[in-house]
């Protein structure tokens, strides 16, 4: 139950790190984007 859980929190955590990365290469980019 535990392994679950954690593999729940990492792959979370993977894409709430994707989802900063998008919004901050959409800010980088300004209104090209």
């Amino acid at each position: 139950m535990k392994y679950a859980i954690h593999w729940q929190n990492v792959i979370s955590a993977s894409y709430h790190h994707q989802l900063a990365l998008a919004i901050n290469h959409q800010r980088s980019t300004g209104d090209c984007a």
